[in-house]
């Protein structure tokens, strides 16, 4: 994946990109063994991700990110379903859960304004659009995650927090 994003910033080929994105993406469930292993799996999507940030960073190719935020909240989405509802464990790790969530938060946003900072540009709608989509999928993630610490206490704090994050 690391190969295909540099040869597609090299090539400047967009194509190229989006093949090592949905490669990268799919690798996991290609090599995974009988485990479940979320710390790992969310480790690798982190790094992958941060490999994004970079690309990003190089160029504005907006179709990159939406990949990357769909794949992330469809593995990040339905590990924390099948934990909560479809096979609740008898400890949820909601620590974990919130850590990884939040580092999935700061990439994505990241990844979407940081070449329009770097190259000064004004955002769209479009650009409006995936960050508030960042935002709702965050904070969501946050409201399911967050009554298991402390009997929901820290609703209001997290909210809060969002708020001023996005002020």
């Amino acid at each position: 994946t690391i190969f295909a994003v540099l040869l597609s910033l090299y090539y400047d080929r967009m194509e190229l990109a989006v093949l090592a994105t949905i490669g990268g993406f799919i690798t996991p469930f290609l090599v995974r063994g009988e485990q479940d292993n979320y710390i790992a799996l969310f480790t690798y999507l982190c790094i992958l991700n941060s490999g994004l940030m970079v690309l990003a960073w190089f160029k504005r190719w907006p179709s990159i990110n939406v990949i990357a935020l769909f794949f992330t909240t469809i593995i990040f989405g339905s590990w924390l379903i099948q934990t909560l509802w479809i096979g609740p464990t008898a400890v949820f790790p909601f620590k974990n859960a919130m850590l990884f969530s939040s580092l999935f938060y700061l990439q994505f946003v990241t990844m979407n304004i940081v070449n329009n900072i770097r190259q000064k540009k004004t955002f769209n709608a479009f650009d409006f659009l995936i960050v508030l989509s960042v935002n709702f999928l965050f904070y969501l993630a946050g409201m399911f995650i967050l009554p298991y610490w402390n009997n929901g206490d820290y609703k209001g704090v997290f909210t809060a927090l969002l708020g001023l994050f996005n002020l």
